[in-house]
């Protein structure tokens, strides 16, 4: 629904384009297709603590959790 973006994000984080590295935005492909994890790590050849570290710097990079995150990416990919 339109008032969707209004309830999960704020208005600051509305106007914001997601800045995510080329590892990062794999990782957010990755979720948001259903796969675990651990199997995006995998496929991505790097242990599941360097998975953690990527999100918890796109987290930390974009100031809003992962959900927001899958939201804005999602919302953004439709929107090109």
């Amino acid at each position: 629904s339109p008032s969707t973006p209004s309830r999960v994000l704020s208005k600051r984080q509305q106007g914001k384009e997601l800045s995510l590295t080329p590892s990062q935005e794999r990782i957010i492909k990755g979720l948001v297709s259903g796969k675990e994890r651990e199997q995006i790590a995998k496929e991505m050849c790097i242990q599941i603590g360097t998975l953690h570290s990527y999100t918890r710097d796109m987290v930390r990079d974009n100031e809003c959790n992962i959900y927001q995150i899958i939201f804005r990416y999602a919302k953004e990919r439709r929107s090109r």
